[in-house]
């Protein structure tokens, strides 16, 4: 990208070109936020102090270094870009025929300039989605079968798993390699793991395999399966979770952690962790928002996972606590290992993972049409995403397409004909 030539004097605004798709803003030396002087000098009058909680550009005399980089990705659609200011990320991003843009700045940063504050420059930076930007859906049959209170055939599982194989999901979360006394429903994933591969159907698709285990056993029996990419491990910020859940304290749990980790990588397995009750538990046990991102940049230090997904295990979190804990986290550890596991109630829709994607995360699992979730909920209704939801809005968004869209209705109605 060029470096653009600024068309306003150096008093008002410099547009700087200082990475790859990555431009400076540098504002000029005022105190913002004390109710009279705004930065309505630079960008649209009226803003008083970001009372309307947006920065609106849509009037600034030089807008052609957003043209430019939204040229180099392809589509001027709502969510291409990211903007950072002052270090945080924003809530919202639109963009109309690459003249007008308007964000939305974090609560951190809207209560920081509530207060007024002096600063020489106030860095704006914008970025341009790339490939790596669009979204990583990860498809999950296991979290819909394994509370299913009706059983689920090995033939139905296996005509299930390989219509999903082509509808082009990056991660299908197929199994577990658990107890059989603790998840009777889970028993047969070797089975349908070793058909599969029989049949060549790895051959066929860029689908990851992920399954899920608890302890150093089922790891074992895991990476013996070639078609198996990758190994997810349940890490709870709430210790009686851990324990209801593995029978493990938290020290055995890291403990049992680091073990999987070994073997990942002496197999050549990625390793996933999933922080459960990351935004709280209903036992009483301490939590707070920042924990989401000790636990994670902690993780990162220790074992260097492939992903850390932040789970909301009982779906009890609001979309503004959403964004907040993923911004954290995506400030902590970077958004390219992040991951969404969230549990939503139909009547929120995509909410949450429209607020989980403003706070960095690319990477979203979903269930089709909604099976699964979680039985410590306090809702019956409450559920996995419906994964059809996030294809449509990711459609619309550009951030993801299936592969075989017919495969995609055909998954559609043989889970509505095993979970009916």
């Amino acid at each position: 990208m060029r470096r653009a030539t600024p068309s306003l004097t150096p008093s008002l605004v410099q547009f700087q070109q200082v990475g790859e798709h990555l431009i400076h803003i540098a504002l000029p030396f005022r105190k913002v936020g004390n109710g009279e002087n705004g930065i309505d000098a630079v960008v649209a009058a009226g803003i008083n102090g970001f009372d309307k909680k947006a920065i609106d550009l849509k009037n600034a005399k030089d807008v052609s270094v957003f043209d430019d980089a939204l040229r180099v990705a392809n589509a001027v659609v709502p969510h291409v870009g990211r903007l950072l200011i002052e270090g945080q990320p924003i809530e919202s991003i639109e963009f109309h025929n690459g003249k007008d843009v308007v964000v939305q700045c974090l609560y951190p940063l809207r209560n920081g300039i509530a207060q007024g504050f002096n600063r020489r420059h106030i860095h704006v930076y914008f970025v341009v989605m790339t490939p790596d930007h669009r979204l990583h859906l990860v498809e999950c049959p296991r979290d819909a079968i394994q509370g299913w209170p009706h059983p689920i055939t090995t033939e139905d599982k296996l005509a299930y798993c390989r219509t999903l194989l082509r509808v082009g999901f990056d991660t299908l979360d197929m199994g577990s390699f658990v107890s059989p006394k603790a998840m009777p429903a889970m028993a047969d994933t070797g089975k349908v793991l070793a058909q599969l591969e029989e049949e060549g159907i790895w051959d066929q698709t860029d689908t990851r395999a992920l399954v899920i285990v608890a302890n150093e056993r089922g790891a074992r029996d895991a990476v013996e399966f070639e078609s198996v990419s990758d190994l997810g491990f349940p890490l709870s910020i709430s210790p009686t979770f851990q324990e209801r859940n593995t029978r493990a304290s938290i020290d055995e749990a890291w403990r049992r952690l680091d073990l999987v980790s070994n073997l990942c990588a002496k197999s050549g397995k990625e390793l996933v962790v999933y922080l459960s009750m990351g935004f709280g538990n209903p036992y009483g046990d301490h939590w707070n928002e920042d924990m989401p991102a000790v636990w994670a940049s902690e993780l990162q230090k220790r074992l260097t996972p492939s992903v850390i997904s932040i789970a909301d295990t009982i779906g009890a979190a609001d979309p503004e606590l959403v964004e907040r804990v993923f911004s954290r986290v995506v400030t902590e550890v970077g958004h390219e290992i992040v991951g969404a596991h969230l549990h939503i109630h139909p009547m929120e829709g995509l909410e949450k993972i429209k607020a989980a994607h403003r706070g960095g995360c690319f990477r979203m699992d979903g269930a089709l049409r909604g099976v699964g979730g979680c039985p410590m909920a306090q809702d019956d209704l409450v559920g996995n995403v419906p994964t059809e939801w996030i294809v449509e809005w990711a459609g619309k968004s550009g951030l993801w397409q299936p592969v075989q869209p017919q495969a995609l209705d055909q998954a559609l109605s043989l889970a509505a004909d095993l979970f009916a």
